[in-house]
């Protein structure tokens, strides 16, 4: 721009020597306002070009940013979501351990009566204590007195009566129930 506006003041310079002053001033004055109008067309192309280039790269870079924090925000949310669901698979299995011994204990009290709250009586003076047997010896015996194969000292009526309401899980509960008394 400085260049054009130094072109027209040389123009001017240069049109004053001359004949006619008045006509050469005004062709001068038109020179310089046109030399003017077209820096300041120029100049404003110009700025409306890096204007525009600075809105564009204004634009993508807002993209970019969008993306990044929509992708951090989804990454986020699936970590707190599979952090939940373990966090209630936890609460869940404890609550099932927890109601399994509250049910294996309450099952137990029928065979506390016989075999002594911590199944080291022998019942009705003839089996052995069953504190400590491990659970799979307790599922078997359940079973065979449940099934009615079972008659270990003369006990198998009595013990077919209290196996047979049982189900498979009330039998596992208690051989788990069982195995841990001593």
């Amino acid at each position: 721009m400085k260049y054009f506006v130094s072109l027209a003041v040389a123009a001017l310079l240069l049109g004053c020597g001359g004949n006619d002053e008045k006509s050469q001033t005004t062709s001068t004055t038109h020179n310089i306002a046109q030399v003017a109008k077209e820096a300041t067309t120029n100049a404003v192309e110009k700025t409306k070009q890096v204007a525009h280039e600075a809105t564009q790269q204004a634009v993508e870079k807002t993209k970019q940013v969008a993306q990044a924090t929509q992708e951090k925000v989804e990454k986020a949310a699936t970590t707190v979501k599979e952090t939940t669901q373990q966090a209630v698979e936890k609460a869940e299995k404890k609550v099932a351990a927890v109601t399994q011994a509250v049910d294996a204990k309450q099952l137990y009290s029928k065979c506390a009566g016989c075999h002594g709250a911590d199944g080291k009586t022998k019942a009705l003076g003839k089996s052995e204590p069953i504190a400590g047997w491990s659970k799979p010896k307790t599922i078997d015996a359940l079973n065979g007195y449940k099934a009615g194969t079972r008659n270990i000292h003369g006990m198998g009526a009595v013990m077919k009566g209290q196996a047979s309401s049982l189900d498979e899980k009330q039998i596992e509960a208690l051989g788990e129930y069982i195995s841990k008394l001593h």
